[in-house]
């Protein structure tokens, strides 16, 4: 499984309005295209920096769909939220490759 995440971090004063916007418009949009089997929206609570950070994190099940997602959708999804929040946030991509989940079940707890 493949997580891509991206990180952003806001000026406080958009805050709402950018959370808003991205549950309502831009994540369902962006699963719309059917390539991410989830996506989950984390903020950090001990971020290091000015204002506010989340991070969305993406999960996808191979590097085929995600490439296919960087050939075919990612600049019209990076110009949506530029065009909207580019001025007053900043952001950056990571990529990782899961390699394996663990849950309490999967340890003895005696």
């Amino acid at each position: 499984m493949i997580l891509y995440n991206v990180t952003i971090n806001m000026e406080s004063a958009i805050h709402d309005e950018w959370l808003n916007w991205t549950k309502t418009s831009y994540l369902p949009e962006l699963m719309k295209t059917g390539i991410f089997s989830s996506c989950k929206l984390c903020r950090l609570v001990d971020s290091p920096n000015e204002g506010i950070t989340y991070s969305i994190q993406y999960f996808c099940d191979s590097m085929q769909n995600y490439q296919r997602f960087q050939k075919e959708q990612s600049e019209r999804f990076r110009d949506m939220h530029a065009e909207k929040f580019n001025k007053s946030s900043v952001s950056f991509e990571t990529l990782m490759e899961v390699i394996e989940e663990y849950t309490v079940s999967n340890f003895s707890l005696n």
